[in-house]
């Protein structure tokens, strides 16, 4: 039984770096994101990060056609 008990907790351990690993990529992913529409001005407040997801105000259209333009691929840029 001790065997499998060195088990279930290793299973843990490696479980919970994953879930750490894969919060921390949506958190600088959001950054990166926050960053290119406010211009690289700022950095997002911590309340940002985890207010992204309520329903809100729709954008602007300037907004949203800076949105657009940075996911559009760029001119002569070969797609991989």
């Amino acid at each position: 039984m001790k065997g499998l008990e060195e088990q279930k907790e290793l299973v843990r351990k490696n479980k919970a770096a994953d879930i750490k690993a894969k919060m921390l990529d949506a958190r600088r992913q959001f950054i990166d994101e926050y960053r290119l529409m406010h211009e690289m001005k700022d950095l997002p407040k911590l309340e940002d990060f985890y207010e992204k997801d309520k329903v809100g105000i729709p954008p602007t259209p300037e907004q949203g056609k800076r949105r657009m333009d940075l996911f559009k691929p760029e001119r002569g840029a070969k797609a991989s």
